[in-house]
Protein backbone atom coordinates (compact mmCIF):
# COMPACT_ATOMS: atom_id res chain seq x y z
CA UNK A 1 0.00 0.00 0.00
CA UNK A 2 1.40 3.33 -1.04
CA UNK A 3 0.97 6.49 1.00
CA UNK A 4 0.72 9.71 -1.01
CA UNK A 5 1.88 12.81 0.83
CA UNK A 6 2.29 16.41 -0.17
CA UNK A 7 1.78 20.07 0.46
CA UNK A 8 -1.86 20.38 -0.60
CA UNK A 9 -3.40 19.65 2.80
CA UNK A 10 -4.47 16.68 4.86
CA UNK A 11 -6.67 15.43 2.06
CA UNK A 12 -3.56 14.21 0.30
CA UNK A 13 -1.70 12.85 3.33
CA UNK A 14 -4.77 10.78 4.23
CA UNK A 15 -4.99 9.18 0.79
CA UNK A 16 -4.06 5.50 0.64
CA UNK A 17 -3.97 3.71 -2.69
CA UNK A 18 -3.48 0.00 -3.40
CA UNK A 19 -1.35 0.65 -6.44
CA UNK A 20 2.17 0.07 -5.19
CA UNK A 21 5.39 1.24 -6.78
CA UNK A 22 7.87 -0.76 -8.82
CA UNK A 23 10.80 1.49 -8.13
CA UNK A 24 12.86 0.50 -5.09
CA UNK A 25 14.17 4.04 -4.55
CA UNK A 26 10.73 5.40 -3.61
CA UNK A 27 10.90 5.56 0.17
CA UNK A 28 9.02 8.52 1.64
CA UNK A 29 6.08 8.71 -0.75
CA UNK A 30 5.65 10.67 -3.93
CA UNK A 31 4.11 14.12 -4.14
CA UNK A 32 2.12 13.79 -7.35
CA UNK A 33 0.52 17.18 -6.88
CA UNK A 34 3.86 18.95 -6.91
CA UNK A 35 4.66 17.25 -10.20
CA UNK A 36 1.33 18.30 -11.66
CA UNK A 37 1.81 21.85 -10.42
CA UNK A 38 5.06 22.06 -12.39
CA UNK A 39 3.26 21.00 -15.55
CA UNK A 40 -0.05 22.87 -15.31
CA UNK A 41 1.32 26.41 -15.90
CA UNK A 42 2.62 25.26 -19.27
CA UNK A 43 -0.91 24.54 -20.45
CA UNK A 44 -3.67 27.10 -20.94
CA UNK A 45 -7.42 26.72 -21.27
CA UNK A 46 -7.21 27.91 -24.86
CA UNK A 47 -6.48 24.31 -25.81
CA UNK A 48 -10.08 23.36 -25.18
CA UNK A 49 -12.05 21.49 -22.61
CA UNK A 50 -10.94 20.58 -19.12
CA UNK A 51 -10.62 16.82 -19.65
CA UNK A 52 -8.23 17.28 -22.56
CA UNK A 53 -6.22 19.69 -20.43
CA UNK A 54 -6.04 17.24 -17.54
CA UNK A 55 -5.09 14.32 -19.81
CA UNK A 56 -2.26 16.37 -21.26
CA UNK A 57 -1.02 17.16 -17.75
CA UNK A 58 -1.43 13.57 -16.61
CA UNK A 59 0.61 12.18 -19.49
CA UNK A 60 3.36 14.69 -18.70
CA UNK A 61 3.36 13.62 -15.04
CA UNK A 62 3.68 9.93 -15.89
CA UNK A 63 6.43 10.76 -18.36
CA UNK A 64 8.23 12.73 -15.65
CA UNK A 65 8.06 9.78 -13.24
CA UNK A 66 9.17 7.37 -15.97
CA UNK A 67 12.21 9.54 -16.69
CA UNK A 68 13.12 9.18 -13.02
CA UNK A 69 12.80 5.39 -13.20
CA UNK A 70 9.48 5.32 -11.31
CA UNK A 71 6.62 3.20 -12.59
CA UNK A 72 3.11 2.38 -11.37
CA UNK A 73 1.51 -1.05 -11.40
CA UNK A 74 -1.85 0.62 -11.87
CA UNK A 75 -2.74 4.20 -12.69
CA UNK A 76 -6.54 4.00 -13.01
CA UNK A 77 -7.29 4.67 -9.35
CA UNK A 78 -4.76 7.48 -9.20
CA UNK A 79 -6.08 8.99 -12.41
CA UNK A 80 -9.71 9.00 -11.26
CA UNK A 81 -8.82 10.44 -7.88
CA UNK A 82 -6.79 13.35 -9.19
CA UNK A 83 -9.21 14.02 -12.07
CA UNK A 84 -12.01 14.43 -9.52
CA UNK A 85 -9.85 16.68 -7.35
CA UNK A 86 -8.84 18.93 -10.22
CA UNK A 87 -12.39 19.14 -11.56
CA UNK A 88 -13.56 20.27 -8.11
CA UNK A 89 -10.73 22.63 -7.21
CA UNK A 90 -8.40 23.59 -10.05
CA UNK A 91 -10.99 23.90 -12.82
CA UNK A 92 -14.15 24.82 -10.94
CA UNK A 93 -13.45 26.32 -7.51
CA UNK A 94 -12.39 29.71 -8.76
CA UNK A 95 -15.53 30.24 -10.82
CA UNK A 96 -18.34 28.19 -9.34
CA UNK A 97 -21.34 29.45 -7.39
CA UNK A 98 -23.86 27.48 -5.30
CA UNK A 99 -26.25 27.36 -8.27
CA UNK A 100 -25.79 24.67 -10.88
CA UNK A 101 -24.13 26.11 -13.99
CA UNK A 102 -23.91 29.70 -12.74
CA UNK A 103 -20.32 30.95 -13.06
CA UNK A 104 -18.44 34.08 -12.07
CA UNK A 105 -15.54 35.15 -14.28
CA UNK A 106 -12.52 37.19 -13.24
CA UNK A 107 -11.19 39.60 -15.86
CA UNK A 108 -7.64 40.82 -16.45
CA UNK A 109 -7.20 44.55 -16.86
CA UNK A 110 -4.12 45.93 -18.58
CA UNK A 111 -3.63 49.54 -17.55
CA UNK A 112 -1.05 52.27 -17.99
CA UNK A 113 -0.97 56.08 -18.11
CA UNK A 114 -2.94 56.08 -21.38
CA UNK A 115 -5.89 54.11 -19.99
CA UNK A 116 -6.62 50.39 -20.04
CA UNK A 117 -7.44 47.38 -22.19
CA UNK A 118 -9.96 44.74 -21.08
CA UNK A 119 -10.85 41.50 -22.82
CA UNK A 120 -14.50 40.70 -22.06
CA UNK A 121 -14.93 37.56 -24.16
CA UNK A 122 -12.68 35.04 -25.88
CA UNK A 123 -14.35 31.89 -27.15
CA UNK A 124 -11.68 29.28 -26.50
CA UNK A 125 -10.83 30.60 -23.03
CA UNK A 126 -14.50 30.69 -22.01
CA UNK A 127 -15.01 27.20 -23.43
CA UNK A 128 -12.27 26.11 -21.05
CA UNK A 129 -14.39 26.95 -18.01
CA UNK A 130 -17.51 25.32 -19.44
CA UNK A 131 -19.14 28.24 -21.29
CA UNK A 132 -19.85 26.72 -24.71
CA UNK A 133 -22.97 28.66 -25.77
CA UNK A 134 -22.98 30.46 -29.11
CA UNK A 135 -23.64 34.14 -28.40
CA UNK A 136 -25.54 35.89 -31.17
CA UNK A 137 -26.57 39.26 -29.74
CA UNK A 138 -25.09 42.00 -27.55
CA UNK A 139 -27.23 44.36 -25.45
CA UNK A 140 -26.50 47.54 -23.49
CA UNK A 141 -28.59 49.00 -20.65
CA UNK A 142 -28.18 52.37 -18.91
CA UNK A 143 -29.86 52.96 -15.54
CA UNK A 144 -29.73 55.51 -12.75
CA UNK A 145 -29.23 54.94 -9.02
CA UNK A 146 -32.04 53.07 -7.30
CA UNK A 147 -33.40 51.45 -10.46
CA UNK A 148 -34.27 47.76 -10.16
CA UNK A 149 -34.83 45.71 -13.31
CA UNK A 150 -36.01 42.11 -13.16
CA UNK A 151 -36.55 39.32 -12.78
CA UNK A 152 -36.55 38.51 -16.50
CA UNK A 153 -36.24 35.37 -18.60
CA UNK A 154 -37.49 33.92 -21.89
CA UNK A 155 -39.91 31.01 -21.63
CA UNK A 156 -39.60 28.90 -24.80
CA UNK A 157 -36.26 30.14 -26.08
CA UNK A 158 -34.21 30.79 -22.92
CA UNK A 159 -31.01 32.76 -23.17
CA UNK A 160 -27.56 32.14 -21.79
CA UNK A 161 -26.08 35.46 -20.70
CA UNK A 162 -22.74 36.99 -19.79
CA UNK A 163 -23.19 40.24 -17.86
CA UNK A 164 -20.45 42.86 -17.57
CA UNK A 165 -20.67 46.22 -15.81
CA UNK A 166 -18.92 48.75 -18.04
CA UNK A 167 -19.58 51.74 -15.78
CA UNK A 168 -20.84 52.03 -12.22
CA UNK A 169 -21.85 49.44 -9.64
CA UNK A 170 -24.81 47.08 -9.34
CA UNK A 171 -26.15 44.24 -7.24
CA UNK A 172 -26.83 41.40 -9.66
CA UNK A 173 -29.31 38.64 -8.80
CA UNK A 174 -30.05 35.32 -10.51
CA UNK A 175 -32.76 32.74 -9.77
CA UNK A 176 -32.72 29.20 -11.12
CA UNK A 177 -36.14 28.65 -12.78
CA UNK A 178 -35.27 25.30 -14.38
CA UNK A 179 -37.82 22.98 -12.80
CA UNK A 180 -35.63 19.92 -13.36
CA UNK A 181 -32.63 21.55 -11.65
CA UNK A 182 -31.44 20.56 -8.17
CA UNK A 183 -31.14 24.27 -7.37
CA UNK A 184 -34.59 25.25 -8.70
CA UNK A 185 -35.95 28.31 -6.90
CA UNK A 186 -32.63 29.24 -5.32
CA UNK A 187 -30.98 32.62 -5.84
CA UNK A 188 -27.48 34.01 -5.99
CA UNK A 189 -26.44 37.64 -5.73
CA UNK A 190 -23.16 39.45 -6.26
CA UNK A 191 -21.93 43.01 -6.61
CA UNK A 192 -20.49 43.81 -10.02
CA UNK A 193 -18.70 47.03 -10.89
CA UNK A 194 -16.36 48.64 -13.39
CA UNK A 195 -13.55 48.29 -10.83
CA UNK A 196 -14.35 44.77 -9.59
CA UNK A 197 -13.35 43.18 -12.89
CA UNK A 198 -15.90 40.39 -12.70
CA UNK A 199 -18.61 39.00 -14.94
CA UNK A 200 -21.42 36.58 -14.27
CA UNK A 201 -22.52 33.84 -16.65
CA UNK A 202 -26.05 32.43 -16.54
CA UNK A 203 -26.91 29.31 -18.51
CA UNK A 204 -30.34 29.16 -20.14
CA UNK A 205 -33.12 28.86 -17.57
CA UNK A 206 -32.26 31.63 -15.10
CA UNK A 207 -34.29 34.70 -14.19
CA UNK A 208 -32.06 37.75 -14.01
CA UNK A 209 -32.29 41.14 -12.37
CA UNK A 210 -30.19 43.88 -10.86
CA UNK A 211 -30.38 47.11 -8.90
CA UNK A 212 -28.10 50.11 -9.37
CA UNK A 213 -25.90 51.19 -6.46
CA UNK A 214 -23.93 53.99 -8.15
CA UNK A 215 -25.19 57.24 -9.67
CA UNK A 216 -25.41 55.55 -13.07
CA UNK A 217 -24.61 52.08 -14.36
CA UNK A 218 -24.01 50.71 -17.84
CA UNK A 219 -24.38 46.98 -18.38
CA UNK A 220 -23.27 44.93 -21.35
CA UNK A 221 -24.97 41.59 -22.02
CA UNK A 222 -23.97 38.82 -24.37
CA UNK A 223 -26.94 36.55 -25.08
CA UNK A 224 -27.35 33.26 -26.90
CA UNK A 225 -30.84 33.92 -28.29
CA UNK A 226 -32.44 37.00 -29.79
CA UNK A 227 -34.91 38.96 -27.73
CA UNK A 228 -38.50 37.92 -28.39
CA UNK A 229 -41.21 40.18 -26.87
CA UNK A 230 -43.76 37.40 -27.26
CA UNK A 231 -41.61 34.99 -25.24
CA UNK A 232 -41.05 37.18 -22.20
CA UNK A 233 -41.30 35.62 -18.77
CA UNK A 234 -40.83 37.14 -15.38
CA UNK A 235 -40.59 36.46 -11.68
CA UNK A 236 -41.58 38.87 -8.92
CA UNK A 237 -38.43 40.49 -7.58
CA UNK A 238 -39.82 40.58 -4.01
CA UNK A 239 -41.07 36.98 -3.83
CA UNK A 240 -40.63 36.18 -0.12
CA UNK A 241 -40.33 32.45 -0.78
CA UNK A 242 -37.18 33.15 -2.78
CA UNK A 243 -35.95 35.87 -0.43
CA UNK A 244 -33.47 37.82 -2.53
CA UNK A 245 -31.71 40.21 -0.16
CA UNK A 246 -31.75 43.38 -2.22
CA UNK A 247 -29.40 46.05 -0.79
CA UNK A 248 -31.81 48.95 -1.46
CA UNK A 249 -35.23 50.01 -0.18
CA UNK A 250 -38.03 51.46 -2.31
CA UNK A 251 -36.44 50.80 -5.71
CA UNK A 252 -37.45 52.59 -8.88
CA UNK A 253 -39.22 49.83 -10.78
CA UNK A 254 -41.58 49.51 -13.72
CA UNK A 255 -45.20 48.47 -13.30
CA UNK A 256 -44.52 45.38 -15.39
CA UNK A 257 -41.60 44.24 -13.23
CA UNK A 258 -43.63 44.82 -10.08
CA UNK A 259 -46.50 42.69 -11.40
CA UNK A 260 -44.72 39.45 -12.32
CA UNK A 261 -45.96 36.19 -10.74
CA UNK A 262 -44.50 34.38 -7.74
CA UNK A 263 -42.31 31.33 -8.27
CA UNK A 264 -45.12 28.97 -7.23
CA UNK A 265 -47.30 30.49 -9.94
CA UNK A 266 -44.93 29.79 -12.81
Amino acid sequence: MARITGTCGERWSDLHLNTGFLASNVTNGINIIDHIKKIVPLMTFSRGNKNKHFNWCWDKVLESFKNEGIYFLSTKELYNYFLTFYQESFYEEKNKTPLNGLITIELDKFQDNRGFFLETYQEERYNGVGITDVFIQDNHSHSKKGVLRGMHFQINNPQAQIVTVMHGKIFDACVDVRKESKTFGQWYGVELSDTGLSQIYMPPGFAHGFCVLSDWADLHYKVSATYDPGDEGGLLWRDENIGIQWPIDNPIISYRDDSYPLLVEL
